[in-house]
Protein backbone atom coordinates (compact mmCIF):
# COMPACT_ATOMS: atom_id res chain seq x y z
CA UNK A 1 0.00 0.00 0.00
CA UNK A 2 2.83 2.38 0.71
CA UNK A 3 4.44 1.97 -2.50
CA UNK A 4 1.34 2.14 -4.53
CA UNK A 5 0.36 5.44 -2.26
CA UNK A 6 4.15 6.94 -3.24
CA UNK A 7 3.42 6.30 -6.70
CA UNK A 8 -0.06 7.55 -6.77
CA UNK A 9 1.27 10.76 -5.33
CA UNK A 10 4.30 10.92 -7.58
CA UNK A 11 1.95 10.35 -10.52
CA UNK A 12 -0.28 13.39 -9.50
CA UNK A 13 2.75 15.36 -8.80
CA UNK A 14 4.57 14.75 -12.66
CA UNK A 15 0.90 15.55 -13.90
CA UNK A 16 0.19 18.68 -11.84
CA UNK A 17 4.01 19.95 -13.20
CA UNK A 18 3.17 19.21 -16.69
CA UNK A 19 0.20 20.58 -16.53
CA UNK A 20 2.01 23.40 -15.21
CA UNK A 21 3.86 23.60 -17.91
CA UNK A 22 1.49 23.45 -20.38
CA UNK A 23 -0.16 26.37 -19.30
CA UNK A 24 3.11 28.68 -19.15
CA UNK A 25 3.75 27.06 -22.95
CA UNK A 26 0.86 28.32 -24.02
CA UNK A 27 0.55 31.88 -23.06
CA UNK A 28 1.85 33.94 -25.52
CA UNK A 29 4.90 35.77 -24.25
CA UNK A 30 4.23 39.17 -25.10
CA UNK A 31 7.17 40.86 -23.84
CA UNK A 32 9.07 39.08 -26.69
CA UNK A 33 6.75 40.20 -29.46
CA UNK A 34 5.92 42.90 -31.63
CA UNK A 35 2.77 44.53 -33.40
CA UNK A 36 2.75 44.18 -37.23
CA UNK A 37 0.93 46.71 -39.31
CA UNK A 38 0.35 48.26 -42.35
CA UNK A 39 -0.52 52.42 -42.97
CA UNK A 40 -2.27 54.07 -45.53
CA UNK A 41 -2.60 57.31 -45.91
CA UNK A 42 -7.02 58.40 -46.96
CA UNK A 43 -8.48 61.67 -48.11
CA UNK A 44 -12.27 62.42 -48.80
CA UNK A 45 -12.11 66.05 -49.36
CA UNK A 46 -15.27 68.39 -49.67
CA UNK A 47 -16.99 71.45 -49.56
CA UNK A 48 -19.14 73.38 -47.43
CA UNK A 49 -20.94 75.91 -49.50
CA UNK A 50 -21.82 79.43 -48.56
CA UNK A 51 -25.19 80.07 -47.02
CA UNK A 52 -27.01 83.11 -47.52
CA UNK A 53 -30.67 84.46 -45.79
CA UNK A 54 -32.58 87.70 -45.49
CA UNK A 55 -31.78 90.31 -42.46
CA UNK A 56 -35.11 90.70 -40.73
CA UNK A 57 -34.43 94.19 -40.59
CA UNK A 58 -33.65 95.19 -43.75
CA UNK A 59 -34.56 93.06 -45.81
CA UNK A 60 -32.00 92.22 -47.62
CA UNK A 61 -29.43 89.53 -48.78
CA UNK A 62 -27.10 88.88 -46.51
CA UNK A 63 -23.81 86.18 -45.89
CA UNK A 64 -24.90 83.76 -42.87
CA UNK A 65 -22.16 82.06 -43.08
CA UNK A 66 -18.98 81.78 -44.98
CA UNK A 67 -18.33 78.50 -47.36
CA UNK A 68 -14.91 76.55 -46.87
CA UNK A 69 -12.95 73.42 -47.69
CA UNK A 70 -12.34 70.46 -45.65
CA UNK A 71 -9.41 68.08 -46.76
CA UNK A 72 -10.92 65.17 -44.39
CA UNK A 73 -7.64 63.19 -44.03
CA UNK A 74 -6.26 60.41 -42.20
CA UNK A 75 -3.65 57.89 -41.25
CA UNK A 76 -5.03 54.61 -40.95
CA UNK A 77 -3.26 51.89 -39.05
CA UNK A 78 -4.03 48.28 -39.61
CA UNK A 79 -2.74 46.12 -36.87
CA UNK A 80 -2.43 41.86 -37.13
CA UNK A 81 -3.98 40.92 -33.65
CA UNK A 82 -2.63 38.82 -31.38
CA UNK A 83 -3.74 36.11 -29.34
CA UNK A 84 -4.24 37.33 -26.12
CA UNK A 85 -7.31 38.87 -24.67
CA UNK A 86 -7.21 42.59 -22.68
CA UNK A 87 -5.18 43.37 -25.53
CA UNK A 88 -4.60 47.02 -26.55
CA UNK A 89 -2.30 49.33 -28.52
CA UNK A 90 -0.03 52.95 -28.41
CA UNK A 91 1.34 55.14 -31.08
CA UNK A 92 4.07 57.11 -31.37
CA UNK A 93 5.58 58.73 -34.15
CA UNK A 94 8.89 60.88 -35.19
CA UNK A 95 10.28 63.43 -38.01
CA UNK A 96 12.12 60.71 -40.20
CA UNK A 97 15.22 62.84 -39.83
CA UNK A 98 14.59 63.55 -36.08
CA UNK A 99 15.24 61.46 -33.04
CA UNK A 100 12.10 62.38 -30.20
CA UNK A 101 9.23 60.41 -30.10
CA UNK A 102 5.59 61.40 -29.52
CA UNK A 103 2.93 58.64 -27.77
CA UNK A 104 -0.67 59.76 -29.27
CA UNK A 105 -2.05 57.69 -26.48
CA UNK A 106 -1.44 57.60 -22.51
CA UNK A 107 -2.17 55.24 -19.96
CA UNK A 108 -1.58 54.65 -15.84
CA UNK A 109 -0.63 51.37 -14.26
CA UNK A 110 -3.68 50.87 -12.68
CA UNK A 111 -7.38 51.39 -13.43
CA UNK A 112 -10.42 51.11 -12.05
CA UNK A 113 -12.36 51.27 -15.48
CA UNK A 114 -14.91 48.42 -16.98
CA UNK A 115 -13.47 45.96 -19.12
CA UNK A 116 -14.96 47.17 -22.13
CA UNK A 117 -13.14 50.52 -21.59
CA UNK A 118 -9.10 51.13 -22.36
CA UNK A 119 -7.05 51.90 -19.58
CA UNK A 120 -6.46 55.66 -20.50
CA UNK A 121 -6.89 56.01 -23.86
CA UNK A 122 -5.26 53.31 -25.33
CA UNK A 123 -7.15 51.57 -28.54
CA UNK A 124 -8.48 48.26 -27.46
CA UNK A 125 -7.71 45.28 -29.77
CA UNK A 126 -10.66 44.65 -32.04
CA UNK A 127 -12.49 41.04 -31.92
CA UNK A 128 -11.69 40.49 -35.85
CA UNK A 129 -8.37 39.85 -37.39
CA UNK A 130 -7.14 42.99 -37.44
CA UNK A 131 -7.79 46.16 -35.45
CA UNK A 132 -8.24 49.48 -37.33
CA UNK A 133 -6.82 52.61 -35.51
CA UNK A 134 -7.46 56.00 -37.82
CA UNK A 135 -6.15 59.29 -37.14
CA UNK A 136 -6.41 62.44 -38.69
CA UNK A 137 -3.54 63.77 -40.74
CA UNK A 138 -2.75 66.86 -38.87
CA UNK A 139 0.01 69.00 -38.80
CA UNK A 140 2.86 67.68 -38.37
CA UNK A 141 1.60 65.39 -41.25
CA UNK A 142 1.55 67.77 -44.07
CA UNK A 143 2.97 69.03 -47.02
CA UNK A 144 5.46 66.95 -47.89
CA UNK A 145 6.61 65.25 -44.28
CA UNK A 146 8.16 62.19 -44.03
CA UNK A 147 7.31 60.28 -40.46
CA UNK A 148 8.28 56.99 -38.65
CA UNK A 149 5.44 55.51 -37.23
CA UNK A 150 5.87 52.35 -34.68
CA UNK A 151 3.10 50.53 -32.36
CA UNK A 152 3.17 49.13 -29.12
CA UNK A 153 0.73 46.09 -27.40
CA UNK A 154 0.17 46.23 -23.39
CA UNK A 155 -2.26 43.46 -21.95
CA UNK A 156 -4.07 44.30 -19.14
CA UNK A 157 -5.79 42.06 -16.31
CA UNK A 158 -7.95 42.57 -13.05
CA UNK A 159 -6.57 41.72 -9.92
CA UNK A 160 -7.78 42.55 -6.28
CA UNK A 161 -6.37 45.15 -4.61
CA UNK A 162 -6.79 45.69 -0.76
CA UNK A 163 -8.24 48.97 -0.07
CA UNK A 164 -8.58 50.53 3.52
CA UNK A 165 -12.27 52.50 4.35
CA UNK A 166 -10.01 55.06 6.49
CA UNK A 167 -6.91 55.26 6.02
CA UNK A 168 -5.96 58.34 7.70
CA UNK A 169 -7.69 56.92 10.99
CA UNK A 170 -5.96 55.43 13.57
CA UNK A 171 -5.78 51.32 14.08
CA UNK A 172 -7.85 49.57 14.46
CA UNK A 173 -10.75 51.95 12.13
CA UNK A 174 -8.12 52.74 9.86
CA UNK A 175 -7.15 48.40 9.12
CA UNK A 176 -10.44 48.64 7.95
CA UNK A 177 -10.81 47.82 4.30
CA UNK A 178 -12.34 46.08 1.35
CA UNK A 179 -10.85 44.19 -1.88
CA UNK A 180 -11.66 46.15 -5.03
CA UNK A 181 -10.97 44.66 -8.78
CA UNK A 182 -8.24 47.20 -10.44
CA UNK A 183 -7.46 46.85 -14.24
CA UNK A 184 -3.64 46.37 -13.87
CA UNK A 185 -1.18 46.25 -16.49
CA UNK A 186 0.29 43.15 -17.48
CA UNK A 187 2.99 43.19 -19.85
CA UNK A 188 4.01 45.75 -22.68
CA UNK A 189 5.92 44.38 -26.19
CA UNK A 190 8.58 46.32 -27.84
CA UNK A 191 8.17 48.69 -30.35
CA UNK A 192 7.32 47.76 -33.94
CA UNK A 193 9.38 48.06 -36.74
CA UNK A 194 9.35 51.50 -37.85
CA UNK A 195 7.26 51.86 -40.68
CA UNK A 196 7.76 55.40 -42.42
CA UNK A 197 5.21 57.11 -44.70
CA UNK A 198 5.61 60.76 -46.93
CA UNK A 199 2.48 62.89 -47.09
CA UNK A 200 1.53 64.87 -50.36
CA UNK A 201 2.19 68.25 -50.12
CA UNK A 202 -0.97 69.92 -49.81
CA UNK A 203 -1.41 73.10 -51.67
CA UNK A 204 -3.37 75.96 -50.00
CA UNK A 205 -7.16 75.72 -50.86
CA UNK A 206 -8.43 79.55 -52.15
CA UNK A 207 -12.17 79.56 -52.45
CA UNK A 208 -13.55 83.17 -54.33
CA UNK A 209 -16.60 84.41 -52.39
CA UNK A 210 -16.75 87.38 -54.37
CA UNK A 211 -17.47 88.45 -57.51
CA UNK A 212 -19.58 85.26 -58.02
CA UNK A 213 -20.15 86.05 -61.89
CA UNK A 214 -23.15 87.96 -63.41
CA UNK A 215 -23.40 92.15 -63.44
CA UNK A 216 -22.05 94.79 -61.52
CA UNK A 217 -23.88 98.11 -61.85
CA UNK A 218 -20.73 99.88 -60.11
CA UNK A 219 -16.91 100.10 -61.44
CA UNK A 220 -15.69 98.84 -57.44
CA UNK A 221 -16.05 95.11 -57.61
CA UNK A 222 -15.76 93.79 -53.90
CA UNK A 223 -12.35 90.54 -54.00
CA UNK A 224 -13.59 88.91 -51.34
CA UNK A 225 -11.75 85.22 -50.78
CA UNK A 226 -11.18 82.64 -47.81
CA UNK A 227 -7.70 80.21 -47.61
CA UNK A 228 -8.11 77.24 -45.52
CA UNK A 229 -4.36 77.53 -44.15
CA UNK A 230 -1.93 80.17 -43.24
CA UNK A 231 -0.46 81.76 -46.45
CA UNK A 232 2.29 83.96 -46.10
CA UNK A 233 1.63 85.89 -49.04
CA UNK A 234 -1.59 86.52 -50.97
CA UNK A 235 -1.68 88.10 -54.39
CA UNK A 236 -4.66 88.57 -57.43
CA UNK A 237 -4.16 89.05 -61.37
CA UNK A 238 -7.19 90.75 -62.56
CA UNK A 239 -7.57 89.81 -66.42
CA UNK A 240 -4.30 88.13 -66.88
CA UNK A 241 -2.53 91.39 -65.58
CA UNK A 242 0.93 90.88 -62.85
CA UNK A 243 -0.06 89.91 -59.80
CA UNK A 244 -1.03 92.50 -56.76
CA UNK A 245 -0.26 91.45 -53.42
CA UNK A 246 -2.77 91.91 -50.61
CA UNK A 247 -3.33 90.89 -47.07
CA UNK A 248 -6.90 90.26 -47.14
CA UNK A 249 -10.30 91.19 -48.99
CA UNK A 250 -10.45 93.84 -51.08
CA UNK A 251 -11.91 96.40 -53.74
CA UNK A 252 -11.19 95.78 -57.27
CA UNK A 253 -11.58 100.09 -58.52
CA UNK A 254 -11.69 101.45 -61.63
CA UNK A 255 -12.95 98.90 -63.27
CA UNK A 256 -13.83 99.35 -66.91
CA UNK A 257 -17.43 98.29 -68.61
CA UNK A 258 -17.30 95.14 -69.82
CA UNK A 259 -16.48 91.67 -69.18
CA UNK A 260 -13.42 90.83 -66.32
CA UNK A 261 -11.46 87.88 -64.56
CA UNK A 262 -10.25 87.62 -61.51
CA UNK A 263 -8.21 84.40 -59.54
CA UNK A 264 -6.45 84.34 -56.59
CA UNK A 265 -3.31 82.71 -55.18
CA UNK A 266 -2.06 81.87 -51.81
CA UNK A 267 1.13 80.95 -50.85
CA UNK A 268 1.81 79.06 -47.95
CA UNK A 269 4.74 78.91 -45.37
CA UNK A 270 6.67 75.98 -47.06
CA UNK A 271 6.10 77.50 -50.45
CA UNK A 272 3.51 75.59 -51.80
CA UNK A 273 1.20 77.81 -53.46
CA UNK A 274 -2.43 77.34 -54.22
CA UNK A 275 -4.87 79.32 -57.15
CA UNK A 276 -8.41 79.70 -56.85
CA UNK A 277 -10.72 79.18 -59.62
CA UNK A 278 -11.07 82.01 -62.13
CA UNK A 279 -14.23 84.16 -61.77
CA UNK A 280 -15.56 85.94 -64.54
CA UNK A 281 -17.74 88.56 -64.24
CA UNK A 282 -19.48 91.91 -66.39
CA UNK A 283 -19.96 95.35 -64.95
CA UNK A 284 -22.19 97.42 -66.81
CA UNK A 285 -21.70 100.96 -64.50
CA UNK A 286 -23.90 103.82 -66.01
CA UNK A 287 -22.07 106.22 -68.46
CA UNK A 288 -21.61 109.30 -66.23
CA UNK A 289 -23.59 112.52 -67.31
CA UNK A 290 -21.16 114.66 -69.65
CA UNK A 291 -20.62 117.70 -68.19
CA UNK A 292 -18.62 120.53 -70.58
CA UNK A 293 -15.76 122.45 -69.62
CA UNK A 294 -15.94 125.66 -67.50
CA UNK A 295 -13.88 127.29 -70.03
CA UNK A 296 -15.24 126.16 -73.39
CA UNK A 297 -18.80 127.21 -71.52
CA UNK A 298 -17.19 130.60 -70.81
CA UNK A 299 -16.22 131.18 -74.07
CA UNK A 300 -19.21 130.10 -76.05
CA UNK A 301 -21.30 132.43 -73.35
CA UNK A 302 -18.64 135.38 -74.50
CA UNK A 303 -18.98 135.03 -77.76
CA UNK A 304 -22.91 134.53 -77.84
CA UNK A 305 -23.00 138.42 -75.81
CA UNK A 306 -20.55 139.45 -78.55
CA UNK A 307 -22.66 138.46 -81.39
CA UNK A 308 -25.91 139.90 -79.93
CA UNK A 309 -23.91 143.30 -79.57
CA UNK A 310 -22.87 143.68 -83.31
CA UNK A 311 -26.09 142.43 -83.84
CA UNK A 312 -28.51 145.25 -81.78
CA UNK A 313 -25.79 148.28 -83.20
CA UNK A 314 -26.12 146.73 -86.58
CA UNK A 315 -29.77 147.42 -86.33
CA UNK A 316 -29.87 150.66 -84.97
CA UNK A 317 -27.70 152.16 -87.13
CA UNK A 318 -30.26 150.62 -89.96
CA UNK A 319 -32.87 152.20 -88.24
CA UNK A 320 -31.32 156.11 -88.16
CA UNK A 321 -30.31 155.74 -91.62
Amino acid sequence: MDSISKGFALFFILTMVISSLSLIMVKPALAQSVPEFTLKFEAYPYDVPTTYGIDPNTGKNVTIEEGYHVRNESIVFTIKNQPITNLFYNIRYKGHFGDGWTELYSYSQYSTESINNSPGNLIPQSNSGYTVITIPADYPFVNGATIDFQVQALSWVYVDVWVLDHPMAPPPIGEIGHYEQHFTLDETSGWSNTQTMTFPAILPNVTLLSPQGGKFNSSNVPLNFAVDQTAILVEYSLDGQENVTVTGNTTLTGLTNGYHNVTVYATDETGNTGASETLFFNVEAPEPFPVAPVAAVALVTVAAVAGLLIYFKKRKRRKFD
